[in-house]
């Protein structure tokens, strides 16, 4: 983080607060590729509570967040996160544990969006993991184990 850079800090931390609104579908349409990096987050999650919106249910996570808007570089905080279904899956399965246990895990995602004809809003959510997702992961801490790595398959492009 840049020497001072003014960080506004708010109740939750979502997508939605961290680009200033909705994703300018006119915009991603004029990128290569009809995709768009949007924002960067990472931080420590140390509880999580299942929730429910209008929307439909997800799971709010507690700790200490940071995001970073890709396009102005503004930096918001905050003790609770809303995060993009996949990211929310992995944090969540990196948990473990039950609701109201603390358990920290760590994590930091870029997420941006591409252009998807068949979605309700015209685009799909991506996300680039900068780093896998804590120290105390079970598929992280079983892949130090393994005593030849080799032996994994490679990843099919």
């Amino acid at each position: 983080m840049a020497q001072g850079s003014k960080i506004e800090t708010v109740r939750k931390l979502t997508i939605k607060g961290i680009m200033g609104g909705k994703v300018d579908l006119e915009a991603l349409l004029k990128k290569e590729g009809k995709r768009m990096d949007l924002c960067s987050i990472y931080g420590i999650a140390r509880k999580f509570k299942p929730d429910q919106s209008d929307l439909g249910s997800y799971i709010r996570f507690y700790g200490r967040f940071r995001g970073i808007n890709l396009q102005t570089g503004e930096l918001t905080e905050a003790g609770q996160a809303i995060l993009p279904g996949t990211v929310q899956d992995q944090l969540y399965g990196a948990m473990g544990g039950t609701e109201g246990e603390v358990t920290e895990v760590q994590f930091a995602v870029k997420i941006g969006v591409k252009y998807n004809a068949d979605a309700a809003t015209k685009y799909v959510y991506t996300v680039e993991s900068l780093q896998p997702i804590a120290e105390n992961d079970p598929l992280t801490l079983l892949e130090t184990t393994l005593t030849d790595r080799k032996a994994l398959p490679a990843p099919k492009k």
